[in-house]
């Protein structure tokens, strides 16, 4: 994505339903995958996500990760068998 993301596109895209996981590409090659949308928070100019725990219910995180905006390079819409849920 090289226009800034709009906060507001980005909280209704992650709104959809049935909700389909992402990973998120930043800016300094790393990728963050997104497997729910209960662990996801759009700010103004930030995406708190919340990273899966092994070995848990889904929803339950292990740690968060807080991601700038502008750090956000594109979404890649991933299959279950990417995610590892199936």
């Amino acid at each position: 994505m090289n226009q800034p993301i709009d906060p507001l596109a980005l909280y209704h895209e992650f709104e959809e339903t049935p909700f389909r996981p992402r990973r998120v590409h930043l800016t300094d090659g790393e990728s963050i995958d997104i497997v729910s949308r209960r662990h996801v928070i759009v700010g103004e100019d930030y995406l708190d996500i919340g990273i899966q725990a092994d070995d848990e219910p889904l929803g339950i995180c292990e740690t968060l990760v807080t991601v700038p905006l502008n750090m956000i390079t594109r979404f890649e819409i991933l299959s279950p068998q990417q995610t590892g849920l199936t």
